[in-house]
């Protein structure tokens, strides 16, 4: 959404420099998401997830700072690190207590107890901390390379003196980069257009900036100026906060949007500030993750693909921006990845042109594999772009990606166990959802994965740890997260008149309706309600949406023949039914919903199960379903053990 003149702001307001580091490369700051896995002893460390995996099997996720310690000193090499170097690396300069640096070496040695002696951090009085671990020489020089003398030491202090006040100057100096060239971000404090407004401006200014600083250090290739501006106004009664970008040297507008902030609720700020600079950061991280060269309107291109792709556009309007982005920087990884992510949101869509949209998608995902060859994000994108009927294609492809380096996020993760998930496999599954989760970055997808997925298999304990942290989550816009937990366990257990007492409140949708009649006619056992349910299912239209409500609830009313046409239906309609792992991407078990248990027993379903395609993958994946290794498998498992040519049609 456009923003109006009021946000022509006087002054530079801060300045976010992203610039090289100079100096040892140890004290370049560390970005867990581009970091390898590396082993200390017989523990394996993996930074992207903060994760540490003992020998024994077990895991535990430490915070991010304490991680970030833990990489920095690894890089040393066993040498010394200076204070001074492990704030440059792990604080990205800003000023930090002797206090603060303790709490986290502190909770480093715990990690290290709980290691059973495969690394431990050693202090060296008045200098610093060095890693002791298998595999790591231990030298006494100082990683900075080596200890300077008094007069370079006199000289560096009135050095970083001077460029601190000078960052202090302009603003707060926040990051500093790696980067190969200087990357200048100006962002100005938000105004407010009524004077009352004023102290919400400057604390969702002050809001954004953390934001920012908080998601780690931009550098990208080419110089690039790019102006953060924001202003708090009313429209329509209401607050609301405009931000766009321009570009520093032309004063162009790159991107605009809004948000809605309140007067009073600071958890609802923080929720409207958080969207909005995930989008500026989103764009900012994505001209630098990668080779390529990218300017200030390239910036602003990736920002509205972010923005698209967290549906603020249109899936054609999302895919057009990243086709313009990649013809005007062919060579920059992100652009290539921004094509194949637009063509995947536009295939979610019906579209007349599909074969040469997935054409599309998988070319930009081989140039982008091309460009970086190492990352992961270009293999989960491939996979999510190669055609269902190629299940066995699209698993080596997810498999390729979570071994390989994650550097936008590691939502291969999740992508890889929707696919699993939705093959009947949910222990392989939960194992993938509970790797790529955190006690900090903790969201309702991903506990609602480990929720359902642990629920699908009998690990009640797992289930019910997740349903307790979906207990404290926020989920804006939809009904409470633990209710929906809730309801999807009682509907698993047949407890109907549990699964209609959490039914989601407010305005009911269409299948909301049908679905509550159903079950009060299935509490009630009345063959009259049960009719009136069977007829407003009836009226319901068979869409990828509306054909998973329709078969769980004809199933649920014992009229397993009107589900098999539809799956039939749903199968040569290519619906969500059709072939195996689908819809990576939708967390939904599909046809292993527990409530479809009835259809797995039914001599029809070994058939279907041929036609759709999962017999194949299982035998070509040398892999079964969770329900096949049950004591009282459904019949269906035999055709797992035939020759081929014994299967049925």
């Amino acid at each position: 959404m456009p923003i109006d003149s009021a946000l022509q702001t006087g002054g530079r307001g801060e300045v976010i420099r992203f610039a090289p580091a100079g100096g040892s490369p140890l004290r370049a700051p560390v970005v867990l998401a581009h970091e390898q896995p590396f082993a200390l002893g017989a523990v394996r460390i993996e930074p992207a997830l903060r994760q540490v995996v003992h020998a024994d099997g077990s895991t535990e996720t430490l915070e991010p700072r304490v991680m970030e310690v833990l990489v920095a000193l690894h890089r040393a090499g066993g040498a010394i690190f200076s204070r001074d170097d492990l704030t440059a690396a792990c604080w990205h300069g800003n000023v930090v207590g002797e206090d603060a640096i303790q709490r986290v070496i502190q909770r480093l040695r715990k990690a290290a107890e709980r290691s059973s002696g495969a690394f431990r951090i050693e202090t060296i009085t008045k200098v610093g901390y060095r890693l002791i671990a298998d595999g790591i020489s231990q030298g006494a020089s100082v990683a900075n390379g080596g200890m300077l003398n008094p007069a370079r030491r006199r000289v560096s202090l009135v050095l970083a003196v001077a460029a601190l006040i000078a960052a202090l100057g302009a603003g707060l100096w926040l990051a500093r980069s790696s980067g190969p060239t200087l990357v200048t971000v100006g962002l100005e404090r938000f105004t407010a257009s009524n004077p009352a407004q004023r102290a919400l401006a400057a604390r969702l200014s002050e809001a954004f900036r953390l934001q920012m600083a908080g998601n780690g250090t931009p550098a990208q290739s080419g110089q690039t100026t790019i102006m953060v501006r924001g202003i708090v106004r009313k429209v329509g009664g209401k607050p609301e906060l405009a931000v766009r970008i321009d570009d520093g040297a032309t004063g162009e507008t790159l991107w605009s949007d809004t948000a809605q902030p309140s007067l009073t609720d600071h958890s609802a700020d923080q929720r409207a500030i958080g969207d909005l600079a995930g989008h500026v950061w989103c764009g900012i991280s994505g001209a630098r993750n990668g080779p390529g060269a990218s300017d200030a309107t390239t910036v602003g291109m990736l920002v509205r693909h972010c923005d698209g792709m967290r549906m603020g556009e249109t899936a054609e309007a999302t895919l057009d921006n990243a086709r313009r982005l990649a013809a005007r920087a062919p060579r920059l990884w992100a652009a290539q990845l921004a094509v194949a992510e637009a063509v995947n949101y536009r295939l979610m869509e019906p579209a007349n042109d599909e074969a040469a949209l997935v054409s599309e998608g998988l070319a930009a995902a081989d140039r982008a594999i091309v460009l970086l060859p190492d990352a992961a994000d270009a293999y989960w994108w491939k996979a999510m772009n190669t055609p269902a009927d190629r299940p066995l294609a699209r698993e080596a492809l997810f498999r390729k990606s979570i071994a390989s380096r994650f550097v936008n996020c590691a939502c291969g993760l999740q992508f890889y166990g929707d696919f699993l998930l939705q093959n009947g496999r949910a222990s392989d599954a939960l194992a993938l959802y509970q790797r790529g989760s955190s006690s900090e970055t903790e969201d309702f997808g991903s506990l609602w994965r480990i929720f359902m997925a642990a629920t699908m298999i009998g690990k009640e304990d797992d289930a019910d740890a997740a349903l307790a942290r979906l207990d404290a989550i926020e989920n804006p816009g939809m009904p409470p997260a633990a209710s929906m937990a809730r309801r999807f366990r009682a509907i698993r257990d047949g407890d109907y008149k549990q699964a209609l007492a959490l039914a989601p409140t407010g305005p009911p949708s269409r299948t909301d309706v049908v679905e509550r009649a159903t079950y009060a006619a299935l509490v009630s056992g009345n063959p009259a309600l049960k009719a009136e349910a069977l007829a407003s299912i009836a009226q319901v239209r068979e869409d990828t949406k509306q054909e998973r409500v329709k078969i769980r609830l004809l199933t649920a009313l014992d009229e397993t023949d009107a589900a098999f046409d539809l799956l039939e239906r749903s199968r040569r309609r290519g619906g969500p039914f059709s072939a195996p792992g689908r819809f990576p991407g939708m967390a939904a078990p599909l046809l292993w919903a527990p409530e479809l248990a009835p259809l797995w027993r039914d001599p029809r379903f070994a058939g279907y199960l041929t036609r759709a395609g999962f017999i194949a993958y299982w035998r070509g994946s040398k892999s079964r379903p969770d329900v096949c290794n049950a004591g009282d498998p459904p019949p269906f498992c035999r055709l797992l053990d035939r020759p081929a040519a014994n299967l049925p049609g």
